[in-house]
């Protein structure tokens, strides 16, 4: 005798299948599950084409979260991209080396990137947009600048953290060092440096940006051994990018200005932007005309400010006896001098204790 299992309702059905995938974790499969199945009804999905799509939002979402926590991980500066980089700005810079070096190939080969140039060139840009394109290919970033590297390893030292630290400056596949030549280093700085350098040797990849020439590395750090055998080290597996070039601080500053000098001149009409700039310019100009002539003019055109009124000082006898009575007590005395009061006062009474205490003083 075979036993027969009750059919299970379709609404039944479909609230175990959410259960099943909350139990699963799948929380976003879950969110979308009448969606999916709602576009399966109505365009005739099969079951592979229906699971496929499900599962696909839920890839995505995941890979959304991972995403965020790489990018949090590391602590890039500016969302820059490669596509953000002006080259025509920057005629030195080959471009061609560049989006070699944005294929991100040497990643695989545990090479290093070193770009060299002057302040505003565009060094920490790039530095960056590899950085970026190393997080959303899935890789650990991790960004920093020299003077901070040397400052946590000289407090990891201090405390005892000394091999923690350099574990996890070794644990991120791209290491940006950025600002390096900037700040002098401290005493041990260059040697924690070093270490950083050593222990990455051969096995994770290092972007470093300086303004500090390859030849002129031992004067800046003040160790010619220290400073050749980062070099060493570094330049076995480098590529190094030398730009040089206006600054783009500087040419944006310059072009502003020029803009508005243009337009002032020519009376035309400016950009929001210079507009507002020069309304805010108007007005506080407005503003301290206004303020200078509500103030009071003397005949030689400063300001005069009123004298304060200054209350009558006390006399000699009271400041240097104690024992006198204020003015106001000697208004209540000549007061109730010819009428006294039905009840003492609280003066009286005070006065009666102070007397009754000093008896040798009324004598």
């Amino acid at each position: 005798m075979t036993k027969t299992v009750p059919q299970m309702s379709e609404a039944r059905r479909y609230q175990q299948l959410r259960a099943h995938l909350s139990y699963l974790k799948l929380a976003d499969a879950a969110e979308h599950l009448p969606r999916i199945l709602d576009a399966a009804r109505t365009e005739n999905l099969s079951l592979t084409a229906t699971l496929e799509r499900l599962l696909e939002i839920e890839v995505n979402a995941t890979e959304s979260r991972r995403l965020t926590s790489r990018l949090r991980f590391a602590c890039l500066p500016q969302p820059w991209t490669m596509g953000d980089f002006d080259f025509a700005a920057q005629p030195g810079v080959d471009a061609k080396l560049i989006n070699d070096l944005a294929s991100l190939r040497f990643l695989d080969d545990a090479a290093n990137v070193l770009f060299v140039g002057p302040p505003g060139v565009g060094k920490t840009m790039l530095a960056v947009a590899l950085a970026r394109g190393g997080v959303e290919a899935g890789h650990r970033v991790y960004f920093t600048t020299a003077a901070d590297l040397a400052a946590r390893c000289h407090k990891a030292a201090l405390e005892g953290r000394w091999h923690t630290c350099m574990r996890f400056f070794a644990g991120p596949k791209l290491l940006v060092i950025d600002e390096l030549g900037y700040l002098p280093l401290p005493g041990d700085g260059a040697s924690a440096l070093f270490q950083v350098i050593n222990q990455r040797y051969l096995k994770s990849s290092t972007i470093l940006t300086t303004n500090v020439g390859i030849a002129d590395w031992a004067t800046a750090f003040g160790d010619a051994t220290v400073a050749a055998a980062m070099l060493d080290r570094l330049l076995h597996r480098a590529t190094v990018v030398g730009i040089d070039g206006p600054s783009y601080r500087l040419r944006h500053h310059q072009a502003t200005a020029e803009t508005m000098r243009k337009a002032v001149a020519a009376h035309v009409s400016l950009t929001p932007a210079h507009a507002s700039l020069l309304d805010r310019i108007h007005r506080h100009q407005s503003n301290q005309n206004l303020l200078l002539g509500s103030l009071p003019q003397t005949r030689l055109g400063t300001t005069q400010t009123p004298r304060r009124r200054r209350r009558p000082a006390a006399s000699t006898a009271a400041r240097s006896h104690p024992r006198l009575p204020s003015l106001r007590r000697a208004r209540h005395h000549r007061r109730f001098a010819h009428h006294p009061p039905s009840r003492p006062t609280k003066h009286s009474r005070r006065q009666h204790d102070r007397s009754a205490a000093t008896p040798h003083l009324l004598n």
